[in-house]
């Protein structure tokens, strides 16, 4: 079976490999310093939501939601992050309804919220919720961060 010049050349240059010869192990700077484990919150940077890992007792929705009226730590200020999320919305605590949805019950009307803070709950919620406070609930508002 004769071949051309194409298939001659190509079967040199998978032969020849690519001519950069074996080095060293080249260090690099070490790897940031982020947190891998830890209670996810939600907060704003840069005008987006991002999620924060906060070391804290537990790593479950109810913690998350309960510290999230605090705002952000000294650290995540100096990182950029702030938050909508009024401290006067706390308690806040979440309830599974009898048809298997969940309600985040606030000590404020969900109504005097931006539409980020009540972003900022549902994505630290980690499902699409209903907010309820002072007689008033919402349609379900779903985390736009995925």
């Amino acid at each position: 079976m004769r071949r051309g010049p194409a298939a001659v050349v190509l079967l040199l240059a998978v032969c020849t490999g690519c001519g950069v010869g074996a080095s060293e192990v080249i260090p690099g700077a070490p790897g940031p310093d982020v947190a891998t484990e830890g209670t996810p919150l939600y907060f704003v940077r840069d005008g987006e939501l991002a999620m924060v890992l906060r070391s804290s007792a537990g790593t479950d929705v109810a913690t998350a939601l309960a510290i999230l009226p605090d705002g952000v730590s000294p650290d995540e200020a100096a990182r950029g992050f702030t938050t909508e999320v009024s401290p006067s919305a706390a308690p806040i605590d979440l309830v599974q309804g009898p048809d298997g949805a969940a309600t985040v019950s606030l000590a404020i009307a969900p109504d005097s919220l931006s539409p980020t803070a009540m972003h900022q709950i549902a994505c630290t919620a980690r499902t699409t919720v209903r907010l309820t406070g002072d007689g008033i609930t919402t349609d379900p508002v779903r985390c736009p961060v995925r």
